[in-house]
Formats: structure tokens, sequence, C-alpha cells
């Protein structure tokens, strides 16, 4: 597990937004990344789970204030922000399709996968029932897992 660059950032005084008398405790680092963490001030604990950190994750009032002599970070797991690849379907002539006739995206890379494009059958497949029909097609020996959307409703792969 690579740790990206963090940054802790410990108020005494708490920030703006804290009670009073209190600390404040937050973990900053890039925006492409998530983590789950766990940090201390002295004995007190905060978890904290698959948290993107480019905006800095943490408690405003982190515990009392106090002579704090230990912060103490433990990065238990490091996650790459899933990458996104969306297709307006607005500027596609899709409508006039009959069930069985698809639309091609234009070819992608995402993650690690290149080449890759989607099939969209607005009216469905042959084996269709009622519903569109999205395909997610690359090279022959590609392996991917992940969430497929049209519009809101949605489609986990792997």
């Amino acid at each position: 597990m690579e740790v990206p660059k963090l940054r802790v950032d410990f108020y005494p005084a708490g920030v703006a937004t804290a009670d009073e008398n209190h600390c404040s405790l937050f973990l900053k680092g890039p925006p492409n990344v998530r983590v789950d963490a766990r940090l201390w001030l002295d004995e007190k604990k905060g978890t904290m789970k698959q948290c993107c950190l480019a905006e800095g994750h943490g408690w405003p009032d982190f515990m009392p204030r106090t002579e704090a002599k230990v912060v103490h970070v433990e990065i238990l797991q490091v996650m790459p922000e899933p990458e996104v690849w969306r297709w307006d379907l607005s500027t596609v002539n899709w409508r006039s399709l009959q069930r069985g006739e698809c639309v091609l995206s234009g070819k992608f890379d995402i993650g690690d996968l290149e080449e890759i494009q989607v099939r969209f059958f607005p009216k469905g497949d042959l084996d269709a029932r009622n519903t569109c029909s999205v395909y997610l097609v690359g090279p022959a020996k590609a392996v991917a897992s992940g969430r497929i959307w049209v519009d809101e409703a949605f489609r986990e792969f792997s």
C-alpha cells in the first residue's frame, strides 16, 4: 500500500466553528484517493472510513482543549478514487433506433483499460425485457469491475 502525502492539521484552540474550549484535528491529502484511518490525540481516538481528503476530513470538536502531547495517525487502507467516464447521449440520434439496434461510443481509456467502448441499445438488445441494454466492450482478455449507469439506474459488473 503506497501512502500518499498527507498533512495533519491540529488546532489547539479549535477552528472557528468549534465549540468553545475544544481543539480541532483534520487530515488532508490529494483529491484522487480515499483512506481509512485512525487519528489519536493523546488517548482520544477518531476513525474515518473511505474519506476523500482533498478538502480535509476530521473533527472541529475533536476533544476538550488540552495540553496535547502526541498526535498519532494510522493509515489502514488507501483506495484510489473511482474513475468515471460519461457519455452525453443528447448529441446522439438514438430515438429512431429499433430494438436490437445500438449506438457505439467512441473508444476511451479508463483505469488500466485501454480502447474501451460502450454499446448502448436504447430499446434493448434482442434478449431484453422492456429495458435498455448496455455493454462494455474491450480487449479480449481485459478484466474489469465497476458500476454502469443509465440515468438513475445502475448495474454492478465484474
